[in-house]
């Protein structure tokens, strides 16, 4: 039982880095935040539609935690060779005059 909210957590962390390498214009945002957790929620309402599949809130939990998880690693993330090429681009901020 454990292992599977450790791999909901960590399939959610690798799609919320997904979601911001894809959209690498604005920083990991509210936004994007929101966007991984609804597609979380999505995928447990949509196993309510199958026989052998069950949603569950603590699938949700543990989603909503990798997203937690991959915003609070972001700095850590900047500085890891491999993984710092997402943020080699500007990302745009509110109030930024950038047109």
């Amino acid at each position: 039982m454990a292992a599977d909210k450790v791999a909901h957590c960590l399939a959610f962390l690798v799609i919320s880095g997904l979601l911001d390498g894809f959209c690498y214009q604005d920083s990991f945002n509210l936004k994007k935040a929101s966007i991984a957790a609804l597609y979380g929620m999505w995928i447990e309402g949509l196993q309510s539609l199958t026989d052998y599949r069950h949603p569950s809130f603590w699938d949700i939990v543990a989603n909503c935690f990798g997203i937690l998880m991959y915003w609070l690693l972001i700095p850590a993330f900047k500085r890891t060779p491999v993984l710092r090429v997402r943020w080699a681009f500007k990302e745009t901020h509110p109030g930024d005059n950038n047109g």
